[in-house]
C-alpha cells in the first residue's frame, strides 16, 4: 500500500499539535506527570516535555521515554487506530512510560474525508 500522507516537518507539526495535546494530557491521569517524551521519526527527533497538565515542544535530549515510530507516526497524530494497535503493527519502540502516554496524548480519533472515492 502506498501513503496518502507523510510527515514532512516533526517538530512544526507537533507545535501545532500542542494545544490539543495540552488539553489530553490535562484531562486524564497522567495531568500532574512531569517528565519529557521523546518522538523519533527516522529523520527528525523532537521532545515533548510534559509538565502538570502542559506539553511543550524542545530540542532532543536524552530520556526514558521514547517513541520510534518513523513515518508511522503519522498514524498516531490523525488518530486512525488505537495507539497501541499503531504501535504493534509499525513495530515501533516503546520505552519507559511511552506506552501509557500515546495512549493519552494520541487516542484514536475518527478522521473522514469528504469524498472517500477521490483516491
Amino acid at each position: 500500500n502506498d501513503w496518502m500522507g507523510r510527515l514532512i516537518n516533526l517538530r512544526s507539526s507537533l507545535e501545532k499539535l500542542a494545544g490539543d495535546l495540552s488539553q489530553r494530557l490535562e484531562h486524564s491521569v497522567y495531568a500532574n506527570w512531569q517528565g519529557n517524551l521523546l518522538l523519533k521519526s527516522g529523520e527528525e527527533q523532537v521532545l515533548l516535555e510534559l509538565d502538570h497538565g502542559k506539553v511543550h515542544v524542545s530540542s532532543p535530549q536524552p530520556t526514558n521515554h521514547v517513541v520510534e515510530g518513523g513515518h508511522h507516526l503519522l498514524q498516531l497524530f490523525i488518530g486512525t487506530e488505537e495507539p497501541l494497535a499503531v504501535a504493534l503493527t509499525a513495530c515501533m519502540n516503546l520505552t519507559g512510560e511511552a506506552e501509557k502516554l500515546i495512549r493519552v496524548l494520541f487516542p484514536k480519533q475518527y478522521p473522514s474525508l469528504a469524498a472517500w472515492d477521490q483516491f
